[in-house]
């Protein structure tokens, strides 16, 4: 190793460290941007319903017509389950049936009144779920979830130019700090 390239190493090392986190950093705030925002369509509806069912609205009011494939749609869907966590109306479909949400996320949601998850019930079904508890002339639990399926495509858009992003410009650095060294 020439000693030119040596001192250019040395130099460029710390400015290489400095780039990577403030990518890193960069990527991850935008990453969870994207991600938390997907929970907003659903927080707001499943807080919603959850009044209109506390006051003693019946549950079939809320739930479209029109069963939504959770492996296929980016619709948003309703599920109501009672005060045990029993399904009573659902407008999701996996596999041509209800599909079964984690039993643990009714615990957590009457704990603190509402969980959210990304909830991935098979492969080609990844879905941003809120559940919310209610309680007053009824209790039982309003789950609200949508398909990440956009959302995860803007996350893997965002990775290719924040990688491509860091690359470039570590090389330009490397190269600019060869070229000072060398003339100098």
């Amino acid at each position: 190793m020439g000693k030119t390239f040596k001192h250019v190493l040395f130099a460029f090392l710390p400015l290489a460290l400095a780039i990577t986190l403030l990518c890193l950093i960069f990527y991850t705030a935008i990453q969870q941007s994207y991600r938390i925002s997907a929970n907003d369509p659903q927080i707001q509806l499943a807080e919603d319903i959850a009044t209109q069912l506390a006051n003693g609205n019946p549950s079939a009011y809320y739930i479209p017509p029109v069963k939504i494939d959770i492996s296929k749609s980016l619709g948003t869907f309703i599920m109501i389950f009672d005060a045990n966590g029993k399904l009573v109306n659902s407008s999701a479909s996996l596999d041509g049936k209800s599909p079964q949400i984690p039993v643990g996320l009714f615990g957590t949601a009457k704990k603190s009144g509402e969980t959210r998850i990304t909830w991935q019930p098979q492969k080609n079904a990844r879905i941003a779920l809120v559940v919310v508890h209610y309680k007053n002339a009824k209790e039982g639990f309003v789950a609200i979830g949508r398909s990440l399926r956009e959302v995860e495509k803007r996350i893997d858009s965002l990775t290719k130019i924040v990688f491509f992003g860091w690359a470039f410009t570590l090389l330009s650095v490397f190269v600019l700090l060869y070229l000072q060294k060398k003339g100098s």
